[in-house]
């Protein structure tokens, strides 16, 4: 879930970047080039004094560019995130380019995108549509995620909702050569690449994204996600794969970081939504169930099915008390209040053979678990 996580907060920074260019793009329109009838050729003095124009009027276009960028650096940022957007260049048309986009908090710059370039259809705007025909950058930059907001209240969990943008936005095509992560995301240091398309409008999205590990041995993950607010509707189809050393080995000390498949596919509305999962290890299958999500009990539920032999992927000396296939079913509640309760908690397979229940407090704490073995 770690390595989701970091895509959702490079997702964010993502729409920072195009809100921050499409800003940039549309601000200084009325300076366009005009084409003019030709005039005859300037004498001496006139030459000085077109000199001077030229001058004065790049000039004034050089402080219209720094007072627009500070306004939108300002319009974009909040009192616990600082957006910056360096090196404006080109002309403020169809084509904008930046040197370089960062964002930090309290505690520093913790994400730069490097060379960012927007290729975009300024007509659609007056259609109420921001029509991207290529957004990209030369590198993402993220040694970390970003400082937690200690200034908000712990909020309530809401129905999941996608931003209502006052325009539609389409890009055609998305791509990062280079996305960088540090080892504090998601507890191992990588470096990707993401390329792909995504449609936001009317409060629906639809996105098709490959993300390939560029670093290491590689591997790669494969979304495509649909969703729209009014039904509150999902189709979602999400599959990663790795080689021997990848990530999800690595983080989860599989013996020998054998390469490993995982996906997850569910469609319907959230309100009864049954998602599919399967787990594979060197091509055998590891682990499958299903989610079935629905909302009662002032929540959300979700109801849990899971089996598979996982003691096949455990250290030598534990696999008898898994046994052969090992089951795990479990109702759990995320509280709309805040914090989680799991209900019927059931463990067995082998030696093993575990019931109960749980629950924690908004913070994650836990308040109370009751176990039987």
């Amino acid at each position: 879930m770690a390595k989701f996580r970091a895509f959702f907060v490079l997702a964010a920074a993502a729409l920072a970047a195009i809100v921050g260019l499409t800003f940039a793009a549309s601000g200084q329109q009325s300076r366009d080039p005009q084409v003019v009838a030709q005039q005859p050729e300037p004498k001496p003095a006139e030459e000085i004094q077109l000199a001077q124009n030229v001058a004065e009027e790049t000039a004034e276009v050089t402080e219209d560019k720094g007072t627009f960028v500070r306004y939108v650096e300002d319009t974009l940022s909040s009192e616990n995130m600082r957006i910056s957007l360096n090196g404006l260049e080109g002309t403020l048309s169809s084509d904008v380019q930046l040197n370089s986009i960062t964002i930090a908090d309290k505690d520093g710059v913790w994400l730069t995108i490097e060379q960012p370039r927007l290729i975009w259809n300024r007509a659609a705007l007056l259609r109420g549509r921001v029509e991207i025909e290529s957004l990209t950058a030369a590198k993402i930059n993220l040694p970390r995620s970003p400082a937690p907001d200690e200034s908000l209240p712990d909020a309530e969990a809401k129905p999941f909702q996608l931003p209502e943008l006052p325009v539609s936005v389409v890009i055609e095509k998305l791509e990062i050569a280079e996305v960088v992560f540090g080892e504090p995301v998601f507890g191992l240091a990588a470096t990707t690449s993401v390329a792909g398309n995504i449609r936001l409008a009317d409060g629906s999205l639809e996105t098709d994204l490959a993300i390939i590990r560029l670093d290491g041995p590689g591997g790669q993950l494969a979304l495509k996600a649909n969703y729209a607010n009014e039904a509150q509707q999902l189709a979602l189809d999400v599959t990663l794969t790795e080689p021997q050393d990848g990530i999800v080995a690595s983080l989860m000390n599989l013996p020998g970081k054998p390469p490993v498949q995982f996906v997850v596919k569910g469609e319907g509305p959230l309100t009864d939504l049954d998602v599919d999962l399967a787990f594979d290890v060197e091509q055998r299958r590891i682990l499958t169930g299903k989610l079935a999500i629905d909302t009662a009990d002032g929540g959300r539920v979700i109801r849990a099915d899971l089996n598979g032999p996982i003691a096949s992927i455990m250290p030598e000396r534990n696999r008898a008390f898994f046994g052969l296939e090992t089951q795990l079913t479990t109702t759990a509640i995320l509280r709309d209040a805040g914090g989680v309760e799991l209900r019927d908690l059931r463990i067995t397979g082998g030696e093993l053979d575990v019931s109960g229940n749980a629950r924690t407090i908004a913070s994650g704490a836990l308040e109370a678990l009751n176990l039987a073995v």
